[in-house]
């Protein structure tokens, strides 16, 4: 598995639960302390975007297969890298909307595929609400056995909302920004 942006609120998250089910991991980060904090939570590789080739770094680690599945929380141009980075049958998962579609027919020589992934669908549409409920309720047992574990880097008072969508936009944070209601 590649994700990107292994250190940022919900790739931090999805490399350990990929640990947790077995996976190789692979990472992508682009300061010292991002890496780290990667290397931190159990990945297998880290590799620093902005210094290295990651499309090489992804074909050596896995030996030329690329990966099965690649997780994308950044969009843009980190979406056309995921496209160049899956394998045979793999899948492309993305959490970001406006994505670029113009290297999308890539994936047809892979026979591979893309899913998009809006966890406010259930909130916004009350579409099977009891499946995020399922999914919250598992990640609960997680944390509390402590297999899995939030990083919480901010916790910002309500009547600062401003501030913590200009951190959140910064692209610099690591892990979860809190916002305290009370």
């Amino acid at each position: 598995v590649l994700i990107h942006a292994g250190a940022g609120g919900v790739g931090h998250l999805a490399i350990q639960l990929a640990k947790i089910h077995g996976c190789n991991v692979i990472t992508t980060a682009g300061r010292g302390e991002t890496i780290a904090v990667c290397k931190s939570l159990g990945a297998d590789e880290v590799i620093d975007y902005r210094n290295e080739d990651v499309v090489a770094r992804v074909t050596d680690a896995t030996k030329g297969k690329l990966c099965s599945v690649v997780f994308d929380t950044v969009g843009g141009e980190t979406f056309n890298l995921s496209l160049r980075c899956v394998g045979y049958y793999g899948r492309v998962v993305t959490i970001v909307p406006g994505i670029p579609t113009d290297k999308i027919n890539s994936l047809f020589a892979k026979s591979a595929s893309v899913h998009l992934e809006y966890m406010g669908i259930p909130t916004m549409f009350n579409v099977d609400p009891q499946r995020q409920g399922a999914t919250l309720m598992q990640i609960g047992k997680l944390i509390a056995a402590g297999k899995l574990k939030p990083i919480v880097s901010h916790r910002i008072k309500l009547e600062n909302l401003a501030e913590a969508h200009r951190l959140q936009e910064s692209g610099r944070t690591i892990g979860k920004i809190v916002v305290q209601v009370k």
